[in-house]
């Protein structure tokens, strides 16, 4: 897709679902421009576009060592593509998605979807916590608050 045939298809503070976004493989210089797709993790996501990227895809050439020529290791870029750039809360981070793995929010006309058309996201995503979790967290909590200086009265003071 050119980058006119997205933005026609998702304008800017579009809503869109997807399942999957686009992440390097690794901070090494070996790995840097190697792009992979990793499930979200919660299912189907709720976003808005806030932007598109143009990313390099290529991978890295390692000659052999010849001491002559120092000649260390080069990119060779195979291909460009365009990323949505999606938020899923207005606080959290740009997520990186790819064209293909987006399908955009589908809306019937009439009066109340064009009044309702902008859907708020929420301020800030919180991903879901199992209540193993939650349980674990808060016998450490309590733990930890038995420790900390109380004044007279009961009220906890700072160390």
């Amino acid at each position: 897709m050119t980058l006119k045939e997205i933005e026609r298809k998702f304008p800017f503070g579009s809503i869109v679902y997807f399942d999957k976004e686009t992440i390097k493989k690794g901070k090494e210089l070996e790995t840097a421009s190697e792009f992979i797709k990793r499930p979200s993790g919660y299912g189907e996501l709720k976003g808005i576009v806030v932007g598109t990227r143009q990313q390099v895809v290529g991978h890295w050439e390692y000659p052999v060592y010849n001491p002559l020529q120092n000649e260390g290791p080069y990119f060779v870029p195979e291909l460009s593509k365009w990323f949505l750039e999606v938020k899923i809360g207005y606080s959290n981070r740009i997520r990186l998605v790819d064209v293909q793995d987006v399908r955009p929010k589908e809306y019937t006309i009439s009066f109340t979807t064009l009044l309702h058309k902008f859907e708020e996201i929420p301020r800030r995503f919180v991903a879901p916590m199992s209540q193993k979790d939650k349980q674990e967290l808060s016998k450490v909590m309590k733990e930890e608050m038995k420790d900390w200086p109380r004044d007279e009265k009961g009220r906890w003071i700072k160390k």
